[in-house]
């Protein structure tokens, strides 16, 4: 009946409850008591009690309503309807013990202070999420919540629920920054830990979010684990959650994923696992990006440790637009510091864009010298490895060690120079460190032809203030693309070496160049290029190189550098096949220097800068070296002229063609323009001709001949020297013979028509065929006639001859006159006799007389024809037989103008008297002569001796009676001769004629002294 009873009770309780909520005030002051701690300082005031029906899972619902808490007498924390749950069994033995309660539409507000620490408070709805004072310590509540049981209310909770709450999230100081406006937490006690869930709807805008949460709570360690699932978050929420991670707050973009969180019971993170997904977005980074980069998905799968100081990336994925980006690796954060490890992969980046995609700070010369030099092309691979340490991301200078990337690309345009045309359609793989680059190129292309079939580029230091890049290439390019090339600036050297970009062929080979290519001030080394070239010539033409050779089918190796040119090879050279090795520097004077081998005209040479050879025709074999300069040129040769003639008729040198010799020449152009040919060394069988000389600029002639050696013919002299100076001609020789013969006495042109000068010692003096004369001595110094001449010789039976004149005197000598005039080449038909001359010297006009004696004269074609034309029979056959003896010669004269005045000249032996008169011209050669022959001069001065008639007939004592008168006229070979035998009867015809003879011989010194003191008194002025 009781049971009955009870159950009955119970079931109208339950009705009661059930059709509404019943009011049970007379118990609130026993549920004030139970949530206030003793001794706390805090105190609860509840408005009213409430009984209802709370569901299934907990039938009767206790809620107080509007409950206010109190610190000293201080509210701090108001609670509009709070579930009360109490174990059954305890109320029935009396005894009220706490075991859940139920937070209903709270409003809440968490603070995360300065230090990061988390504190909360419970507000009115109607309030302000904006005050920093919150009241409640986060920690101390998990703290109370999983401490043991004690006379704090807290620790009898079984679980502690908030339902429908209104949640703030802020920063002290800072507006809220997260907000739920229906915000769930569940938190169940068991033996000394904890679980529960929390759930936060949120609202961005018109965009809806929501953040899921498991955790658990340990309360040996004091920490918190949490699984937290998200969805549709946006990025900035990270940068509010984590405001160590400042790159967070560059991503704007809904995030969904999940993290595992460990932290202690004061909000300090521990461990962060997560995986993230978001976009599509934006990347607003201008510290690092020049402009925002534009996302269509980003997904990073990670863990933040070490109280969210290091950072570690599993795997991590950027979609843009126009590139995916991998990467993975590790963060660590040392105060404001970064140390970074990562890798990051991409591919098939146009190298247009990628500055928008390169950080500023990652390795920044790198980066400007990449986004301001290369163009076009595509990255189909790059990989980049990170490894910096805490602090060098803020360096200035990149480390070596903190970056390896290797980036393939392929159809790019790079441009390493100002003023000069990029490199085209570059494939290859680039190798970069922090410090360096260092580039693999398989194709480029350069200018209109050159094609690059590998390449290596190297920066050994970007860190440095001038950045120099080094270049190797193996290229193929037509030679106009290297006339242009070797144009540009800094170069300049096509306008050096005279090449035109009109050059035709193909070079291929080695370059290796290296210059500043980006610099961080002005620098001196900035423009300046180091380059050295190795390449093959490959049938290059090119006119005018160097200014003065046409170059065609070269095929030479080829060596160019900073310090000059070398090509070694064969060319045609202004139309010569030739071997050359070339040696230019580009040193201040641009000296030259080509050595060739040509078989070549002689008349070419002047075309080689070799001087013009006008005594030799024909080809010769050519092997010289050129020196030439701005200043200088140089030839040294060694000319095979075995099939060449040389003639000097002049001086009596003739080589035939075929004839073995060869001549060595060192020339040197002068800065008059002249040639001075410093050595010459001509050799062959019977001929060795070592010496020097200087040639005439305009005219090609000879200004100045020495020779140390000259053997040739009958020649064969120590010492010869010609030259012409202001005066006129110098001529000096010294040896043991010297062959005069050929020389240009009387040509035009010859010494004799201008002033010269002789100096001649030979032991032999050859004058002629078998006519020359010994131990020689001649000086002169002469023009059209001599004013000083020395001549001391010995005739070749011994006999010596002196011919001088000086002072204004002519003195000669001889004993052997006969010997004299053959030698001479005058006429060899006297022999014997004994000469002397003597006149004076007045300034170019000779006068003097010549005597002779004893002598005889054979076979004078002149007489002879005289004699046959007068039939003088006897006298012919005479002179054609023993000759014609002379006793005695007188011949008076004068000589100027190449002419030679004779009067009253008397020549008479036993057997013939001559007379004569009239001129001789050794120039022309011509005779203009008249006289008296005189037959049988003996006999004709006995008629005379014979008294009376002698005198009738003869007209005196001494005349003759039988003579001739006589002319010549014409050239010396061949002149025209008349005779007139009327004249043999006319008296006295005789008269005065001979009688030279039988008067004393006239003093020629005292004439000479006479002549010279009459030369001196016409200088002397008359008073």
């Amino acid at each position: 009946m009781m049971a009955a009873l009870v159950l009955f009770v119970m079931n109208a309780v339950l009705v009661w409850i059930v059709t509404a909520p019943r009011s049970v005030d007379a118990i609130t002051p026993y549920i004030e008591q139970v949530l206030t701690p003793p001794n706390s300082g805090y105190r609860v005031n509840i408005e009213d009690t409430i009984l209802l029906w709370d569901g299934w899972q907990h039938p009767f619902g206790l809620h107080v309503k509007n409950v206010t808490v109190f610190h000293n007498n201080a509210p701090i924390a108001m609670f509009p309807d709070v579930g009360v749950h109490f174990y059954l069994l305890k109320l029935l033995i009396g005894r009220i013990d706490l075991k859940s309660l139920e937070l209903i539409n709270p409003t809440v507000l968490l603070v995360q202070g300065d230090d990061g620490s988390l504190s909360f408070e419970f507000t009115r709805s109607d309030a302000k999420p904006d005050n920093d004072a919150a009241t409640s310590s986060l920690s101390t509540a998990l703290a109370a919540f999983t401490a043991d049981e004690s006379d704090n209310p807290i620790t009898h909770l079984n679980s502690f629920i908030i339902r429908h709450a209104i949640l703030s999230i802020k920063k002290a100081h800072a507006p809220a920054y997260l907000q739920s406006a229906d915000a769930s937490l569940e938190v169940v006690r068991k033996q000394g830990s904890a679980k529960g869930t929390l759930t936060l709807p949120l609202q961005f805008g018109a965009k809806r979010g929501e953040l899921d949460t498991d955790f658990r709570l340990n309360k040996e360690k004091k920490t918190v684990t949490a699984e937290i699932v998200y969805t549709d978050i946006p990025s900035s929420v990270l940068h509010e959650l984590f405001p160590a991670q400042g790159w967070m707050d560059a991503i704007h973009m809904p995030l969904s994923g999940w993290g595992n969180v460990t932290a202690d019971f004061d909000a300090n993170i521990d461990r962060l696992e997560f995986l993230a997904e978001a976009g599509p977005g934006t990347i607003d980074y201008p510290a690092e990006f020049e402009a925002p980069l534009q996302l269509q998905r980003i997904e990073v799968e990670g863990a933040l440790s070490d109280k969210l100081n290091t950072l570690t990336l599993k795997k991590g994925l950027l979609d843009f637009k126009t590139l995916k980006l991998a990467f993975s690796g590790t963060a660590h954060k040392v105060g404001s510091d970064y140390g970074v490890d990562a890798t990051i992969q991409t591919a098939n980046i146009p190298i247009d864009n990628v500055h928008s995609y390169w950080p500023r700070s990652l390795s920044s010369h790198t980066r400007n010298w990449v986004i301001t030099h290369a163009h076009k092309g595509i990255i189909h691979k790059a990989s980049v490895a990170l490894h910096f340490k805490p602090g060098e991301m803020k360096l200035k200078d990149t480390p070596d060690a903190a970056i390896a990337a290797t980036i393939e690309v392929s159809g790019a345009s790079m441009k390493y120079m100002p003023d000069h045309p990029p490199v085209t359609d570059v494939s290859g793989t680039a190798i970069f460190t922090g410090q360096t680059m260092d580039a693999k190129v398989t194709h480029a292309r350069y200018m209109s032809g050159t094609h690059i079939s590998s390449a290596h580029l190297r920066f050994p230091n970007l860190n440095e203030a001038d950045v120099r890049l080094f270049m190797d290439l193996n290229l193929e390019t037509p030679a106009r693309d290297a006339a242009e090339f070797l144009a540009l600036p800094p170069l300049d050297k096509a306008k050096k070496l005279h090449i035109n970009p009109d050059a035709t062929g193909m070079i291929s080979g080695n370059a290796k160049v290296d210059f500043v290519a980006f610099s961080e001030h002005e620098s001196k080394s900035a423009g300046h290029i180091n380059y050295a070239v190795n390449a093959n010539l490959s049938d290059v033409s090119q006119k005018e190189f160097l200014d003065k050779y046409d170059i065609a089918h070269a095929n030479m190796k080829l060596s160019l550098n900073n310090k000059g040119l070398k090509a070694e090879g064969e060319a045609v050279v202004n139309q010569l096949p030739m071997a050359i090795d070339l040696t230019t520097n580009f040193t201040p004077g641009n000296e030259t220097r080509y050595a060739v081998k040509v078989d070549m005209p002689i008349a070419r040479l002047p075309d080689f800068g070799l001087p013009a050879l006008d005594f030799a025709k024909g080809n010769m074999g050519v092997n010289a070296d050129f020196v030439s300069s701005d200043t200088v040129e140089k030839a040294d040769a060694d000319l095979d002229v075995t099939r060449a003639s040389l003639s000097f008729p002049d001086y009596g040198f003739v080589k035939k063609t075929g004839d073995q010799a060869t001549l060595k020449l060192a020339t040197e152009k002068l800065p008059s323009g002249n040639t001075l040919i410093s050595s010459m060394a001509l050799n062959g069988p019977d001929m060795v001709v070592v010496g020097k000389g200087e040639i005439e600029k305009n005219s090609g002639d000879i200004r100045s001949l020495t020779f140390s050696k000259l053997r040739y013919g009958e020649q064969n002299l120590d010492y010869l020297a010609y030259e012409k100076t202001a005066r006129g001609i110098e001529f000096a020789a010294k040896g043991s013979a010297l062959d005069v013969s050929p020389y240009p006495i009387k040509r035009k042109g010859s010494m004799t028509e201008q002033h010269f000068t002789l100096d001649i010692k030979a032991d032999r003096l050859i004058l002629g065929p078998n006519r020359e004369v010994k131990a020689a001595s001649v000086k002169a110094d002469c023009s059209e006639e001599c004013h000083q001449l020395s001549i001391n010789v010995k005739l070749p039976g011994g006999t010596p001859f002196s011919y001088s004149i000086a002072g204004g005197k002519l003195d000669a000598a001889c004993d052997n006159a006969g010997e004299l005039l053959r030698v001479l080449g005058i006429f060899d038909s006297i022999e014997g006799g004994k000469m002397t001359m003597k006149g004076t010297d007045t300034g170019g006009h000779l006068e003097g007389q010549v005597l002779a004696s004893d002598f005889t004269l054979k076979k004078a074609p002149v007489l002879t024809k005289i004699f046959t034309i007068a039939s003088l029979t006897g006298i012919l056959d005479t002179l054609s037989g023993n000759g014609i003896y002379f006793s005695k010669l007188s011949a008076p004269f004068t000589y100027a103008h190449q002419t030679i005045l004779l009067k009253e000249a008397k020549a008479h032996g036993s057997a013939l008297g001559v007379t004569a008169d009239g001129t001789i011209n050794t120039g022309s050669s011509m005779l203009d002569l008249k006289g008296v022959l005189v037959p049988s001069y003996t006999i004709n001065s006995l008629v005379g001796n014979v008294p009376l008639i002698g005198e009738m007939l003869m007209g005196g004592t001494g005349k003759g009676l039988i003579a001739l008168n006589y002319s010549i006229l014409g050239a010396m070979n061949d002149p025209s001769i008349s005779v007139n035998p009327l004249s043999v009867l006319t008296p006295g015809f005789l008269r005065g004629v001979f009688n030279i003879f039988d008067k004393p011989a006239p003093d020629l010194d005292k004439i000479q002294s006479q002549a010279v003191q009459n030369k001196e008194s016409k200088k002397t002025p008359t008073k």
